[in-house]
């Protein structure tokens, strides 16, 4: 069949182009999550510019065109320039075909391109989550290893077991003395640098990375460029930190709930640094911030959030929540010589 694939700048692109991407996107998520509304054309509009201008970031797009002009497949590829600790050899990519122009080569022509601008770059591996079988076999076809697995769980707020929240929050009070839990929204100046640097850490080093080597080195400057772009998208980012007694941040959960998204919280990160493990801070943390989605978004259908299946702890807490699996999540490495050379094949 008849197609080309045009490496495009999202700044520059028509409405007519935006609105031929917006109706294969929509196929693509509704694809992935079968359940839930598609965003707003403008919210997925303004997510890729912002995306496409971070700074410091190095980002290339490619649309796929079919002979009547319709766009049928996407592929991007991004990197940090300047802010690894240990992995500039590392660029997260992602690709995605109409499921009607598949097993045509088409997956295959976009992956070369992509693979052969990040050589140019002097990269070697792709790391990226895949959240379909479908692309979880190509990448495997490639070269493509699992580096950890995850599991985005679900809980609706009528299945979580208050009198157990409650009871969470008094045991992590009785085994914490002089340790007080604090929320805000949008991370404020004075502690900015502070709450950076535990981020970091846990991000990093505490939680779970399975095989996956690539790492970034939050600063204040990302943190506040990471809260701006989902801000810019009419979201709230609510966070929940324990200090210790002597003042020191020991653990923090956060969430993110928006307009284009107001039937979900969703619920990123949650870590406590190791030397104040064992004391119920994360069932405290978790329970904490239940109580305050439920105050402050109770007309949501759901929580949602992820975990490494191998972080076994988390996945007691969630569970005993009243978190039931929803879909796996595949963190995969592709090597590009490797890729390169099967392309060839």
């Amino acid at each position: 069949m008849k197609y080309r694939i045009e490496n495009i700048n999202v700044n520059n692109l028509s409405d007519d182009v935006w609105n031929k991407y917006y109706l294969f996107k929509s196929k693509i998520i509704q694809e992935i999550s079968p359940d839930d509304p598609v965003p707003l054309k403008e919210y997925i509009i303004q997510k890729n510019k912002q995306i496409a201008n971070i700074e410091n970031r190095f980002t290339s797009n490619w649309f796929v065109f079919n002979g009547q002009e319709e766009v049928i497949g996407s592929g991007e590829l991004r990197f940090s320039i300047g802010n690894s600790i240990v992995s500039d050899h590392v660029m997260t990519a992602n690709l995605s075909i109409d499921k009607e122009y598949r097993r045509q080569g088409i997956g295959k022509d976009l992956l070369r391109e992509i693979i052969n601008t990040g050589l140019e770059y002097k990269k070697t591996l792709i790391e990226t989550e895949i959240k379909t079988e479908v692309g979880l076999a190509f990448a495997k076809a490639f070269g493509g290893v699992v580096a950890l697995t995850e599991s985005e769980n679900r809980v609706k707020l009528s299945d979580i077991d208050w009198d157990l929240m409650d009871s969470w929050r008094k045991e992590g009070q009785s085994k914490t003395e002089g340790v007080r839990i604090e929320t805000f929204q949008n991370t404020p100046d004075d502690i900015l640098e502070e709450f950076a640097a535990l981020l970091h850490t846990i991000e990093n080093f505490e939680v779970p990375q399975g095989d996956l080597e690539n790492r970034e080195n939050w600063t204040p400057k990302m943190h506040k460029r990471y809260e701006e772009h989902w801000k810019n998208l009419g979201f709230d980012l609510i966070y929940k930190i324990s200090r210790e007694k002597d003042g020191k941040m020991s653990s923090c959960t956060c969430i993110r709930c928006g307009k284009s998204e107001s039937y979900v919280v969703r619920q990123d990160t949650t870590g406590v640094l190791n030397k104040y493990r064992g004391r119920g801070l994360g069932k405290w943390l978790k329970a904490d911030m239940a109580f305050y989605i439920k105050e402050k978004y109770p007309n949501i259908s759901y929580i949602s959030t992820g975990n490494a299946d191998e972080n076994a702890p988390m996945r007691s807490i969630n569970e005993r929540m009243g978190y039931k699996f929803h879909k796996a999540i595949y963190d995969i490495k592709l090597d590009l010589n490797i890729a390169a050379l099967k392309l060839k094949n």
